[in-house]
């Protein structure tokens, strides 16, 4: 669990994400998950997307 300040989420996961790959060995069965805020942001994201389609298809057609 970590505090994020002074930075958006999504850069501070993806450089936290690439640290973690880079400099720890997960033994087999384990894994890093993120959730909560970042979850929801990319669950957000996703359906924005989505829905940014969909709307350019309405008024194009």
């Amino acid at each position: 669990m970590a505090n994020v300040r002074g930075r958006d989420l999504t850069s501070f996961v993806a450089e936290a994400c690439g640290k973690i790959e880079r400099e720890m060995k997960l033994p087999p069965g384990y894994y890093v998950e993120y959730g909560a805020t970042f979850e929801q942001l990319t669950s957000a994201s996703k359906r924005l997307s989505v829905l940014m389609l969909l709307a350019m298809v309405l008024i194009f057609g």
